[in-house]
């Protein structure tokens, strides 16, 4: 099975800050953390990695102030955007799988927090989801990953899935801070 690995990214070193004196420090520190920081895993392609992911999710989310409900949110919504791009992306084939990895980048850009977890397999194809009907919560034994779609728009303030051709794709969840 693959490792996890995980790094520390900035866009620029906190040192490289002018430093104007004890005022402007936390106005440099709010706006290095609005800018630099990043948190980037590389797990497997494989279901034990979700939990991974949600510890980051909900390790920045603390930080920054989202309530336990939201982070429950959150880590709903982390689970569902993995476990399509798993069924898609890996066909659910555990040898397929072992052999991949996920990219997963963790970003707090101004006024969101993002999670993006990129996959470098062939992309699927929107089309294909079925559209989950919440007046009809039996059409989701058909189709899970209707309802997953649905429980990722619901559960973020915004999600979306970026095509990448050759490349992978992206998924992207966003909370607003």
């Amino acid at each position: 099975m693959a490792d996890i690995t995980a790094s520390v990214l900035g866009a620029s070193d906190a040192q490289d800050a002018p430093h104007n004196g004890a005022q402007n420090d936390a106005q440099n520190d709010a706006q290095n953390d609005a800018q630099n920081d990043w948190l980037r895993l590389s797990v497997p392609a494989h279901p034990r990695a979700i939990a991974s992911v949600q510890a980051l999710l909900v390790a920045q989310a603390r930080h920054h102030g989202f309530t336990p409900a939201q982070q429950t949110r959150m880590q709903t919504a982390a689970e569902e955007g993995l476990l399509t791009v798993l069924h898609y992306a890996h066909d659910d084939a555990p040898d397929a799988a072992a052999a991949s990895t996920l990219d997963i980048l963790l970003t707090v850009l101004p006024a969101v927090l993002q999670l993006r977890i990129t996959n470098h397999g062939l992309p699927y194809d929107q089309s294909l989801v079925s559209e989950y009907d919440p007046q009809q919560p039996a059409s989701a034994e058909d189709d899970q990953t209707g309802l997953s779609a649905f429980l990722m728009h619901r559960l973020a303030d915004r999600s979306r899935v970026l095509n990448l051709g050759a490349q992978g794709q992206h998924v992207e969840l966003e909370w607003w801070l």
